[in-house]
């Protein structure tokens, strides 16, 4: 039982304490800073929705969707093992003083951004469809960033031990 929680467009909507509901549909901005967020069914990030979050949340979500043109931002100061909504995004962006790593490969599905801190790949892979930009610091390890989209664009000073370029 339950009611779906809405975030309408062009509204926010940052929780000060703990979220739980059976879905939520996020079409304006949702900030998670250090909050659980429970959802038994389906969290949907449609294409105007934002999720900011530290990277020390630990949400339980039955099922996470994206929509084209939906964005994730990590805005913490932390050093953060792992993503807590996971390793697939459409758009992905960093924009914290913290450093955060990726556990298995990261697929980004528009554009990843590294506005602020530290991406640390920790070894593994990266699959980007969209453009790369970084004004930050990224860290690759022994791994390969796949660029796999059209008209691609890599913007700023970054340094990859593989780079592969599908055609």
């Amino acid at each position: 039982g339950g009611s779906k929680l809405i975030v309408w467009l062009n509204k926010s909507y940052s929780p000060g304490a703990a979220v739980t509901t059976p879905d939520l549909s996020n079409k304006g901005t949702m900030t998670l800073t250090s909050t659980s967020l429970t959802v038994s069914g389906t969290l949907t990030n449609t294409a105007t929705g934002m999720i900011r979050l530290n990277g020390d949340e630990t949400p339980s979500i039955g099922t996470f969707t994206q929509a084209t043109g939906s964005t994730v931002t990590y805005i913490g100061a932390g050093a953060y093992n792992s993503l807590p909504l996971g390793n697939t995004y459409y758009h992905l962006i960093y924009n914290g003083t913290g450093s955060w790593k990726h556990t298995a490969l990261l697929t980004v599905n528009g554009n990843l951004t590294i506005q602020a801190g530290t991406l640390n790949s920790n070894g593994q892979n990266v699959s980007l469809v969209g453009n790369w930009s970084s004004s930050a610091t990224y860290t690759g390890g022994a791994n390969t960033v796949t660029l796999s989209g059209t008209d691609q664009i890599i913007y700023g000073n970054n340094s990859f031990t593989g780079l592969y370029k599908h055609v």
